[in-house]
């Protein structure tokens, strides 16, 4: 959110928020949680107003970080909400997180690397997506993704 330079409000895997030293940090940096194991209605609906209200919502579209650096299938969740709200998606990729493991990393402060690419909307799409065309939208926000990675990070959508 900081490289941003702007207010921004993430949607962050509720495990974060389950205990009070971690969730007070998460909640500090402007997040909400959300239940990946369900369809989080009320995470939507913050969703929603967050982007109705004009403001900038971070999603990690894999809901987790790799653990091996690799990307990962990623849930439809931001390209639902995107389609919904006809705003425009601004694509992240970020390197390095893979080695962020318990607390020995503070001591070597790891190199990790935000690269921002250019915005770009979902096409228009009729009243209703089927999930076949909300998965394909969800695999176009991730390509676009994987194009701001090395290689080695792309994973699944490397080719």
């Amino acid at each position: 959110g900081v490289k941003l330079g702007r207010r921004v409000v993430f949607m962050a895997k509720e495990e974060l928020f389950r205990l009070w030293l971690p969730a007070y940090f998460v909640r500090g940096f402007g997040s909400f949680p959300v239940y990946k194991s369900r369809r989080d209605l009320k995470a939507i609906r913050l969703a929603n107003r967050v982007l109705a209200c004009g403001g900038a919502l971070a999603m990690f579209p894999e809901g987790r970080r790799s653990k091996n650096g690799h990307m990962e299938r990623a849930y439809n969740g931001s390209a639902l909400i995107a389609l919904h709200n006809d705003v425009p998606i601004l694509p992240v990729g970020i390197t390095g997180t893979e080695v962020i493991r318990g607390t020995g990393w503070m001591l070597h402060r790891p190199r990790v690397t935000m690269t921002i690419g250019e915005p770009f909307r979902l096409p228009k799409s009729g009243s209703r997506v089927t999930r076949e065309e909300v998965a394909g939208y969800t695999d176009m926000i991730m390509k676009r993704i994987a194009g701001l990675l090395p290689q080695r990070y792309r994973g699944r959508y490397g080719g």
